[in-house]
């Protein structure tokens, strides 16, 4: 009984997974090169488009049935050796050394009281390896081959909007064609959650859930 809410959350993680690829699938995010004062090429965004609320509302979903399911542990252990007995004030108390449920009690509080929780896109990784591989090529000739390499940013531009900077080359350089970049959604809820992707989050938040009820079924 008290597994159906985490089941239940289970269900929705990859209706979540499915929402944020269809998202991303509408190309939200498009890069462009501009030249700064200084004559140098810049790759910037040029569009990023607001993620849909359906996103969010589907996090905060998971969460609460999460955060419930929890609940419904200690509701059962209370109610088997307490029958008849009111179980209105019992809820799960979240261990000190469980980060992450440490993490899933405050957003969920932090979800029932707002309309929704801040998530946005990030800057993930640039592939500077097409940057390279056309700086060696003026050097050393055509026949260097090709590199990719992404590389992580020291910053992630968190919220992406358009007009930030992502790159910017050489005075009197020209703008490097296929340096692509990865971008993810993340939430950013300090200090609870600093820009960490939905997906990766939910899913260590789950297991650590699921770690409970495996340590009450066996107590049980």
């Amino acid at each position: 009984m008290s597994r159906k809410k985490l089941e239940y959350a289970k269900v929705l993680l990859p209706r979540l997974d499915g929402e944020i690829r269809s998202f991303l699938e509408t190309n939200p995010y498009e890069l462009d090169w501009k030249k700064d004062d200084q004559n140098r090429p810049v790759l910037y965004v040029r569009k990023a488009d607001v993620i849909p609320d359906s996103i969010t509302n589907h996090f905060g979903d998971i969460l609460h049935n999460l955060r419930a399911s929890l609940d419904h542990i200690e509701y059962k252990q209370f109610r088997t050796a307490n029958p008849t007995a009111d179980a209105s004030h019992v809820y799960f108390k979240i261990p000190q050394d469980k980060h992450r449920l440490q993490q899933l009690h405050r957003l969920d509080i932090t979800d029932k009281h707002r309309d929704v929780l801040v998530a946005g896109a990030a800057f993930e990784s640039l592939n500077i390896g097409a940057h390279i591989t056309e700086t060696m090529r003026k050097a050393f000739g055509p026949q260097f081959e090709g590199a990719t390499l992404f590389i992580k940013p020291a910053d992630d531009l968190f919220p992406l909007t358009p007009g930030k900077e992502l790159f910017v080359g050489e005075v009197g350089g020209q703008p490097t064609q296929r340096m692509g970049a990865r971008f993810h959604i993340v939430v950013h809820e300090p200090p609870e959650v600093e820009k960490e992707e939905i997906g990766r989050l939910l899913r260590e938040i789950t297991t650590e859930v699921e770690e409970q009820h495996d340590i009450a079924d066996t107590n049980s």
